[in-house]
């Protein structure tokens, strides 16, 4: 057990401890808290099964009907004292949100949720704090789509759902019939997070680098844990997908203006305590936009590779707020540290099928920069065409002193898929 400057009492309530939110129950354990688990809606996503694990959480509720946050609060009340309530993933901010509240714990002001899962909303609300934010439009039908469109009169178009992620049905399109399909093919259906699409939105295409900057904040004060340059790769029929994630050295230029437009666009949005996951664009003329800021922490990664390298993670910071608030205060101010050159390169597929053969296993960790592969799939399953972060082929995680060393097994990776030799299909 980790040693606090006070024991921490109370139980740690997670909403929807899916993706990595899986990971909480461990960390929170290492400081002696136990966990309980809200399911923020009857169903769990198909996505997000695989990582869930009932046996982590000492209770287990599950959110029905309109009154069903307000009645798990109650329940909850009769339990030990809780001391924080954290989303796992992106289901569950607004439930966690409304959960804190009622609970009078920590957590961002539940009033204006939909300030941090609804897009459209998020760069209306950066306008109007004088920040840099992308000319859109919200559409309820697929002609108030083709008009704005048109007036618009810049190709492409970014189309995608109001509030899901993972690049979950976002699209490039390129002239008025692909607005049309791209449009149809959101509203109405049901998303990747198990929502209903009420609406698409509708954004200028930015040109420039894309970045990740995830954080954790206590009281309205911000911590950098980690930024990223996100190289990503566009697909024919859908957007980009990722490529490869590169941690970036704290203390440069780059990096601090990075930190500080993010730690205003979290301001704006209202995200005073836990997580947030950031994704900004620097354009090509050095400006940065804001993409998306999520109140959670970022999915789909080995948090254990992130500590080797920079001493934190996501993960347990996120934890360490909440178990020593005083120990996570000091870190806020100061910069992350980089050990290691650490890359995240994600695994593709070109074309759909049946695994008959899964090489990475093989070949992957025999690389000399090798750290982890995850999520890669196995012999008898399906293996998607990947278009967003739900259809990629595995991730794996690679680290080293050397920057060459990282390059050359990156390249490696790529000539590998190319030639077909990582995924054979039936």
């Amino acid at each position: 057990m980790r040693k606090t400057r006070q024991p921490p009492t109370g139980l740690a309530v997670i909403v929807d401890a899916y993706s990595t939110g899986s990971c909480l129950p461990k960390e929170f354990g290492h400081f002696g808290i136990k966990c309980v688990h809200v399911q923020s809606s009857p169903d769990i996503p198909a996505d997000f099964l695989a990582a869930f694990r009932v046996s982590d959480f000492q209770q287990r509720f599950v959110v029905a009907g309109p009154g069903g946050v307000d009645d798990i609060a109650t329940e909850l009340k009769r339990l030990a004292p809780i001391m924080c309530v954290v989303a796992g993933t992106e289901t569950g901010v607004e439930t966690a949100e409304r959960l804190a509240r009622l609970l009078h714990v920590p957590g961002n002001d539940p009033r204006t949720s939909r300030l941090r899962r609804d897009k459209y909303e998020m760069h209306e609300r950066l306008r109007k704090a004088g920040l840099s934010a992308l000319r859109q439009a919200r559409c309820l039908t697929v002609g108030d789509a083709l008009d704005w469109a048109g007036a618009l009169r810049s190709w492409p178009v970014v189309v995608k759902p109001s509030a899901s992620a993972g690049a979950d049905g976002v699209r490039f399109c390129n002239g008025m019939p692909e607005v049309a399909a791209a449009v149809d093919a959101i509203l109405g259906k049901r998303n990747k997070l198990g929502g209903i699409n009420d609406a698409a939105v509708l954004q200028e295409k930015i040109a420039g680098q894309q970045f990740i900057v995830n954080a954790v904040s206590i009281g309205g004060r911000h911590y950098i844990s980690e930024i990223w340059k996100d190289d990503k790769t566009a697909v024919p029929g859908a957007s980009l997908i990722c490529d490869r994630e590169i941690l970036l050295a704290p203390n440069s230029d780059l990096t601090r203006d990075l930190g500080r437009y993010t730690t205003a666009c979290l301001d704006a949005l209202g995200i005073a305590e836990g997580p947030s996951h950031t994704e900004l664009f620097q354009t090509e003329s050095g400006g940065l936009l804001l993409i998306e800021t999520a109140a959670r922490m970022q999915g789909t990664i080995d948090h254990e590779a992130v500590v080797e390298a920079t001493g934190h993670s996501h993960v347990t910071l996120t934890v360490l707020r909440h178990a020593d608030p005083a120990a996570f205060a000091e870190l806020v101010g100061m910069s992350y540290a980089r050990k290691n050159h650490l890359h995240c390169v994600t695994l593709s597929s070109t074309t759909s099928g049946i695994l008959k053969e899964n090489r990475c296993h093989e070949r992957v960790p025999a690389l000399k920069s090798f750290r982890s592969l995850i999520h890669a799939p196995e012999p008898g399953e399906t293996v998607a065409r990947t278009i967003d972060l739900f259809t990629n082929a595995g991730i794996a995680y690679l680290a080293s002193d050397s920057k060459e060393d990282l390059e050359r097994d990156y390249r490696l990776i790529r000539t590998w898929e190319a030639n077909g030799e990582l995924f054979i299909l039936e």
